[in-house]
């Protein structure tokens, strides 16, 4: 242990939740001025054990010292109170407020009076002088959401300062950073050291243990493994600690033989974003997309996916599976068609009058005194055909056109390949409807009816219809087009994003496939436990069942249930935002291993990553962005660090 003054310790803390044991007896301690790293794997129990020394949990058993006194802390309020402080992955900012009202947020300094205002000027004045402590230009008057990810984080940690904490907790606090922004974050932990401030520090980027650490703590499974000097351990033996298992291979990677274009991206462009973006991804193929953070690449990613909306360019699905051509493909109506469609509704009732009866008076067959609307002798003359007209009382005219044009419609779905049979009753609908619409109106306003012009009335009605349709579907790209086509999104933000957290496990691993469980118009609920249940035993999802609530589940989980519902999709064509971000060492293994296996099996997977080790490592091709455009596409064997980084950052 340091030589340091004790600021905490935690002994034999034990906690269990309804189906976990999150804890068991688990000791910690922390020096004055000491970088303590706690590790383990997502579900470890690193929150928990925070959580009780922030106050939000209570421990079912152990004992809690700060500075060497035993403390009970009821709540979080009381927590702050003794100095205790928390930064948590997802920032706890107040982004239209500024910076030195965030700073100061619910600890305002008041001025003297029985009005009691808030002394704004002492706390514009105090902020300035945080920062200038931290070492930080950040105009204390600005909004938070104007500031980077990297000044919220100063910010943060500003506002501890402010509550004068002895103990600050930093959860994951480089996962959004870029290299220059986690230099500057390493700066102000330094001098955060040299104020006599301890620092618990939460990271899975093990390289950063030796960069800012001076102990290190591994938790697995609830269980404490020990506590090492930094400079005594190596990584393997950190990672073998945490996982139970050793790595032989940080980055599973194996090469494939690539196939088809699977998607063609064509100057793609959404002003003050990106500009012209153009590649294609193939069949069996990791494609890498790096550059800085701010480049533009997630912004592409959900342009791709059809979620935010583009000024102009192209996305392409250029080969669906059979399956999914004879399932999502759209239908198409060429304009020969059309002309046919036309030709038949204009002789459709006068042939039949003529089959049925031998009599053909195609111009004038009019109607001097017609039945008040609606009545029995109205739907008898109009609908069923009465002796008015000289055709034969009963359905059979009708029954022998409707025959025949269904025989027509699946003739042309065998001979073009792409009909539904939902297009079919679109057909049929619209067609009759508006003929039976254009006979009522006829009827309202005169006394001559023709019959061959309600027959072309239904026929166009229905051209427009199925043309209005194409022109929608087809050159509209949305969210729902691509899930058809097979494209699917694991997003930067899975909480917000991805999931549904307060819903199960099981409804967020189908909800993008639910008519894959819907038999005979039912939901078949067995079916759908098999599936579930098979999703995580492949992914290895720890959750105590499948009914668990997501926001249970830790971060590497929730991960691993949002690919889960794109396996349930079974789509072919994968992009990944950041899928290793914020979760630990063996769980990047495995989604590693996921996307492998995805790429060995015929789909295509685009992986977004900061981490330039995880590009290099996993990536058949490497696509760099800078400022919203694309600078380069590198094969795998010519890709290093050095030259991503020039790419990523000169203009050339």
């Amino acid at each position: 242990m340091s030589e340091s003054k004790n600021l905490l310790r935690m002994l034999k803390i034990d906690k269990s939740f309804p189906g976990v044991h999150a804890l068991k007896e688990v000791d910690f301690d922390l020096g004055e001025g000491e970088v303590h790293i706690l590790l383990g794997e997502n579900g470890a129990g690193k929150s928990t054990l925070i959580k009780i020394l922030a106050g939000i949990y209570h421990a079912d058993s152990g004992q809690i010292e700060i500075s060497e006194t035993p403390t009970i802390i009821p709540d979080a309020r009381t927590g702050r109170d003794l100095g205790i402080s928390v930064i948590y992955q997802e920032l706890n900012l107040v982004p239209d407020l500024s910076v030195a009202k965030n700073i100061f947020l619910g600890r305002e300094p008041v001025l003297p009076g029985v009005m009691r205002r808030v002394d704004w000027a002492r706390v514009e004045q105090e902020s300035r002088a945080i920062m200038e402590r931290l070492d930080v230009k950040i105009d204390v008057n600005a909004p938070v959401r104007s500031l980077s990810v990297a000044d919220q984080q100063m910010v943060e940690i500003a506002r501890a300062l402010a509550f004068d904490s002895k103990i600050l907790v930093m959860d994951e606090p480089t996962s959004s950073l870029s290299g220059h922004e986690i230099e500057e974050l390493f700066k102000a932990v330094t001098r955060l050291r040299e104020h006599g401030v301890g620092i618990i520090y939460i990271s899975h980027r093990l390289e950063e243990v030796h960069e800012i650490g001076d102990r290190v703590t591994v938790l697995r499974d609830g269980e404490y493994m020990g506590t090492w000097e930094v400079k005594d351990v190596e990584l393997d033996f950190l990672i073998t600690q945490m996982v139970g298992r050793t790595l032989d291979e940080k980055f599973p990677w194996t090469p494939r033989a690539r196939g088809e274009v699977a998607l063609r991206v064509r100057g793609l462009t959404r002003n003050g974003v990106f500009e012209d973006i153009n590649f294609d991804l193939h069949y069996g193929e990791i494609v890498g997309l790096s550059g800085l953070v701010g480049a533009g690449r997630t912004e592409v990613a959900r342009a791709v996916m059809g979620a935010d909306t583009v000024d102009s360019g192209t996305v392409e699905m250029t080969n669906a599976t059979k399956e999914k051509e004879e399932i999502q493909k759209l239908p198409h109506y060429p304009l020969w068609m059309a002309l046919v469609d036309v030709v038949v509704f204009m002789l459709a009732l006068p042939l039949f009058t003529v089959i049925f009866q031998g009599i053909y008076d195609p111009f004038t067959l009019n109607m001097n005194s017609p039945p008040p609307l609606f009545s029995a002798n109205w739907f008898y003359e109009w609908i069923l055909g009465g002796p008015l007209y000289n055709i034969p009382n009963g359905p059979t005219p009708y029954i022998v056109a409707a025959g025949l044009a269904l025989i027509r419609q699946v003739g042309l779905w065998f001979l073009e390949r792409q009909y539904r049979w939902r297009t079919l009753v679109i057909d049929f609908a619209s067609w009759y409807a508006l003929a039976i619409g254009a006979m009522v109106i006829t009827s309202l306003f005169t006394q001559n009816f023709v019959l061959e012009w309600v027959m072309i009335w239904g026929g166009i009605a229905m051209v427009a219809i199925r043309f209005l349709t194409i022109l929608t579907h087809e050159r509209k790209w949305t969210p729902t087009l691509a899930i058809r086509r097979g494209l699917g999104l694991l997003p930067e933000d899975r909480k917000t994003q991805g999931l549904t957290q307060v819903l199960s496990v099981a409804y967020n691993t189908t909800s993008a496939n639910i008519r894959r469980l819907i038999k005979r118009w039912l939901l078949n609920l067995t079916m759908e436990k098999d599936l579930v249940d098979e999703h995580i035993n492949q992914l290895k999802i720890m959750t105590p069942d499948q009914e668990t609530q997501i926001r249970f589940l830790s971060g590497g989980n929730q991960q691993k249930v949002v690919l889960a519902k794109w396996l349930f999709r079974r789509a072919n064509v994968l992009i990944f935002d950041e899928p290793t971000r914020g979760i630990d060492v063996g769980a990047k293994f495995e989604v590693h291993s996921q996307m492998l296996q995805l790429a060995e099996d015929g789909a295509a997977v685009m992986m977004i990553s900061s981490e330039l080790p995880e590009i290099l490592g996993m990536s058949d091709r490497i696509l760099v962005m800078r400022e919203g455009r694309l600078t380069a596409d590198i094969d795998r064997n010519e890709a290093t660090q050095e030259g991503i980084l020039r790419y990523a950052m000169t203009a050339d």
